[in-house]
């Protein structure tokens, strides 16, 4: 049997708006325990770095999995969609992807200066 597990839109909650924390993730996969593979789909603007993070980490562990970039990947959505190996990951056709200089908080300037 494949998954199907669903990253859609924001990474992170804020306190106005919920979104893909770990352990929905963790659920979806947790609810498939008998999949002998999961597809991930990541259509996502990004979000949190904190969570994100916890996020590929917990996908990087499932030797069974490939992720997908779906619709939109960005900021954070890409460092998920980037935690499997190469041979792991897909990206389907039409898909923005985005990558970008981050910010930091409390600093001015980005990676580049």
């Amino acid at each position: 049997m494949i998954a199907k597990i669903y990253i859609n839109g924001m990474i992170g909650s804020t306190e106005s708006k919920r979104g893909v924390e770990l352990q929905d993730v963790v659920s979806q996969i947790e609810s498939n325990k008998e999949a002998e593979q999961y597809l991930i789909y990541i259509n996502s603007e990004g979000g949190s770095v904190r969570v994100g993070k916890l996020i590929a980490e917990y996908i990087s562990k499932l030797d069974n999995a490939i992720t997908i970039a779906d619709g939109f990947c960005a900021s954070m959505g890409t460092e998920i969609h980037l935690a499997r190996p190469i041979h792991q990951r897909k990206i389907k056709e039409g898909t923005s992807y985005f990558i970008h200089c981050p910010l930091i908080e409390g600093f001015s300037g980005n990676s580049d200066e």
